[in-house]
């Protein structure tokens, strides 16, 4: 069975200082977009460190947010005026 490399942990550190300077991103949104990747049955085991996530970063984002407009599009809209569920009901 292959085991996993021993992280590099200053390239890791180096990695995300890169995405802060370089990229402007902000640590609230790499932690969210790292977060997704790991719950995505394809990208969870293909972003498995921060060079990797600054490298795919446009990808991710790509496919997260057609993941989020597919599941916020199947949602049924929400009727906040519709009292149907009261007619019937002995006040």
């Amino acid at each position: 069975a292959p085991s996993a490399r021993k992280p590099n942990f200053a390239g890791w550190a180096n990695d995300i200082r890169l995405m802060r300077e370089r990229d402007g991103r902000n640590h609230r949104d790499m932690c969210v977009l790292f977060r997704w990747a790991c719950q995505d049955n394809f990208w969870s085991g293909n972003v498995l460190s921060p060079a990797k996530l600054r490298d795919k970063w446009t990808q991710l984002e790509i496919n997260r947010n057609k993941q989020q407009a597919g599941v916020t599009a199947s949602k049924p809209k929400l009727d906040l005026t519709n009292t149907d569920w009261i007619y019937g009901v002995d006040l």
